[in-house]
């Protein structure tokens, strides 16, 4: 590409700060994701999909692939994903009404794992028709593995280039491109899509900032009916990847209603095709629910629940144990530019804020609001690309005075510093994400 196609700015100063975040992130995508390959082609295979959620969210995919479809008692005793005392316990546990292994998980991370699995089985029985018969096609091993993981990492890029792309919307380059890169570097995400991808946070996050991009489109009235499919079927695919995320869909509900209450016949056909479009993911959850459960609709997580009027609010903003502040100080400054871009663009700015307040609320009324074992505030994924948008603009506005800028840039880059060392603490088994890390914590950590 000729130099003069690209952008101005990328030959100043400010271009070449860019330039290094951009390094940066490419360099801590591959640094803590490079072992997940590495270990598949060790002997014996060091999995890559561990832990209990993890498990679930891949025995959906499994089961319906290799099993009875949402019967998930094999791919239990077969795929060594998930603890041996914890699969013990499931296997010894209570079955459901239909006889079932339960399974209290969404299936849209299967769902959008599916067309990577179907890839790797499809060069799996390839293999083996070309005589290669030492290649198992098990489901689980490491063609299925590598496959599901680079799709991860796939989705990661799409859903950071979507955050990128809706910034860009009220800020410029390079300040919507920093924003974003600093707000992820100083935030829990970069855990969750990298050493974490397998769970289903990464798979949310791209969910919502697919259907906040296509909202965008709807509202400003360049949508057709693929935008508006694109709409729904996002929408769809973060409801049934984790339930809760329902509430980051005001914004992009509101948008729908909007274009219809202005009328004409092609907002009505659109809105007709994301229905259509996110019925998809939902009738497949509703499938999965009547096959282990016997009702199409159920609350899949039997005894726990909520203490609606007993929220912990402090704790869960602040608390050593997976606070969101606490891990990600760096947010603090992306909600100081989220609130003073609201106040300009009330919507979807106030929208968003609604969304972020009802998320609060839920995840502080959940009766385990640490969430278990977690690098920060894991469930507060979809609130990320809220604040991205509000880093870029604190940067934005910073740029006016060239020491307010300074002072802004630095500040996110301590606090992306801080992020990737305790990741990497975390990463390396240095710190638990099971228990409440302090400040002090982790710098005894580090040796100090």
């Amino acid at each position: 590409m000729d130099r003069k196609q690209l952008p101005a700015w990328l030959w100043t100063g400010r271009g070449l700060f860019t330039l290094a975040l951009l390094g940066l992130a490419a360099g801590t995508m591959v640094f803590f994701t490079w072992r997940q390959f590495a270990g598949l082609r060790d002997q014996p295979m060091r999995t890559a999909i561990f832990g209990i959620d993890e498990s679930y969210y891949f025995w959906w995919l499994r089961s319906a692939w290799f099993e009875r479809p949402f019967d998930i008692r094999e791919s239990a005793q077969q795929t060594g994903t998930m603890p041996p005392q914890e699969v013990a316990r499931l296997l010894a546990g209570p079955r459901t009404a239909t006889g079932k292994l339960p399974n209290k998980y969404g299936v849209g991370w299967a769902l959008a794992g599916a067309p990577f699995y179907a890839l790797a089985d499809l060069g799996v029985a390839t293999a083996r028709a070309a005589g290669w018969k030492e290649v198992v096609r098990d489901g689980h091993g490491p063609a299925y593995q590598t496959a599901l993981v680079a799709g991860q990492l796939g989705y990661a890029l799409a859903g950071l280039l979507l955050a990128w792309r809706i910034a860009r919307r009220w800020v410029p380059d390079p300040w919507a491109l920093e924003g974003v890169l600093l707000c992820w570097l100083g935030s829990f995400l970069v855990a969750y899509q990298t050493f974490i991808v397998t769970m289903a946070h990464n798979t949310a996050f791209f969910a919502l900032a697919w259907a906040a991009w296509a909202a965008l489109r709807v509202r400003e009235g360049r949508a057709g009916p693929l935008v508006w499919a694109q709409l729904g079927l996002a929408a769809g695919l973060a409801v049934a990847t984790r339930y809760q995320t329902a509430v980051y869909l005001l914004f992009p509900a509101w948008a729908a209603g909007g274009a219809l209450l202005r009328g004409g016949r092609a907002a009505w056909t659109g809105a007709a095709c994301a229905a259509a479009a996110a019925a998809l993911p939902l009738l497949l959850q509703m499938a999965a629910w009547k096959v282990v459960y016997g009702q199409w609709l159920v609350y899949s997580y039997g005894g726990e629940g909520f203490h609606w009027l007993r929220p912990k609010i402090g704790e869960v903003l602040f608390s050593p144990f997976h606070g969101l502040f606490h891990w990600s100080p760096a947010l603090l400054l992306g909600l100081a530019g989220w609130v003073a871009w609201a106040r300009r663009h009330p919507v979807p700015g106030w929208l968003w804020m609604a969304s972020f307040l009802a998320t609060l609320w839920v995840n502080t009324a959940w009766h385990a609001w640490w969430f278990g074992a977690a690098y920060g505030a894991r469930a507060f994924e979809g609130s990320v690309l809220f604040f991205m948008a509000g880093t870029a603009w604190l940067l934005a506005r910073a740029a006016a005075r060239p020491a307010g800028l300074a002072g802004v840039r630095t500040l996110l880059v301590l606090g992306a510093v801080f992020n990737l060392v305790l990741a990497h603490q975390v990463y390396f088994g240095h710190l638990s994400a099971e228990k409440p890390v302090t400040y002090l914590d982790i710098w005894r950590s580090l040796g100090f």
